[in-house]
């Protein structure tokens, strides 16, 4: 997953610039879970832990301040009152490498400032 770790970190600086000062909602799947991380500069994409299935995240960023975590997806209890049982919730945890891609990916990408 390197170079899609790399294309969600890349991006999140594009996304940043392009829609400052603006309400944002996308809708993704599981593996956007790196987006929020990039977002707000996590140093693990493994510690933000799981999407669920209609879950959602929050990060909200005030002027020049970080972008802060204020709701993670990892349950989506409060508004379905019945999950598949095909569907679950999913990180990137499955394999701790994906940490160490992370670190790389990041460390790149700073160095390409």
């Amino acid at each position: 997953p390197d170079q899609y770790l790399k294309r969600f970190i890349e991006f999140s600086g594009k996304f940043e610039s392009q829609y400052l000062g603006k309400k944002v909602v996308c809708f993704s799947h599981a593996a956007s879970t790196a987006l929020v991380a990039a977002l707000i500069g996590s140093d693990s994409v493994i510690e933000l832990g799981k999407f669920a299935p209609c879950g959602f995240f929050k990060v909200v960023k005030r002027g020049d301040g970080p972008w802060k975590l204020i709701r993670r997806g990892d349950s989506n209890d409060p508004y379905v009152t019945n999950n598949s049982t095909t569907t679950r919730p999913w990180g990137f945890e499955y394999d701790a490498k994906n940490d160490e891609i992370w670190k790389s990916m990041k460390l790149e990408a700073c160095s390409a400032l």
